[in-house]
């Protein structure tokens, strides 16, 4: 992918349409699917967790954006 933004963008929109194929990109030739993999290693898994244990205890509020976890303070 040219950039990670384009690639947040086709993941989003494989996510809505439950699926893509080869026609869906503009490609000739035969009609295949296209399978997205988006699993964490385990290391990241871990490291996503402790994050988000840490977060809790300090009453902030996550969200992911681009590939980027943002903790913003919940004030409620």
């Amino acid at each position: 992918m040219s950039s990670r933004i384009h690639k947040d963008n086709l993941i989003a929109g494989v996510k809505k349409h439950h699926g893509i194929t080869t026609e869906d990109l503009g490609h000739g030739g035969e009609l295949k699917k296209i399978f997205v993999n988006m699993h964490l290693t385990l290391d990241n898994k871990r490291l996503y967790k402790k994050c988000r244990e840490i977060a809790t205890e300090l009453g902030f509020v996550e969200t992911i954006r681009h590939h980027t976890l943002l903790s913003i303070q919940n004030w409620t």
